[in-house]
């Protein structure tokens, strides 16, 4: 799942999580960045986790077992954590929900509403049946 991403180098992946905060010319990810949290370690690497598995696959993981063990090493270095912190993670609950609206927010998306539905309802109804030469 995540594999590809991990065989791709994550530190040039994970400049964009950071674009905002503390621009790196030779992007690689600055502890300063994940230092200026107030986090736990757990929760660090399970912030990162959702947002690499976020911007790479366009949803989140469902828990610990949909990120390879490899990837989890690697961020885990990157942010200067144990990777065994996202264990700890809770998949469930205010925490994950927070952090998925902050990903989201940060990403320029939102939850699905019916609106969205109606809007998409009305772009499919515009274009019409295919036409057949």
């Amino acid at each position: 799942m995540l594999q590809a991403l991990y065989e791709r180098g994550l530190s040039g992946e994970l400049r964009s999580c950071r674009r905002k905060a503390n621009p790196d010319p030779q992007g690689e990810v600055q502890p300063s960045f994940f230092t200026s949290w107030k986090r736990r370690a757990g929760l660090k690497i399970s912030f990162v986790a959702l947002l690499k598995c976020f911007e790479h696959e366009g949803r989140f993981p469902q828990g610990e077992a949909d990120i390879p063990d490899a990837v989890v090493a690697h961020l885990a270095r990157l942010v200067d954590v144990p990777a065994e912190a996202l264990r700890k993670y809770e998949w469930s609950g205010r925490t994950i929900e927070y952090h998925r609206a902050q990903i989201r927010s940060f990403q320029g998306f939102h939850e699905a509403q019916a609106a969205d539905a109606e809007e998409i309802g009305r772009w499919l109804l515009g274009r019409g049946p295919a036409t057949r030469p």
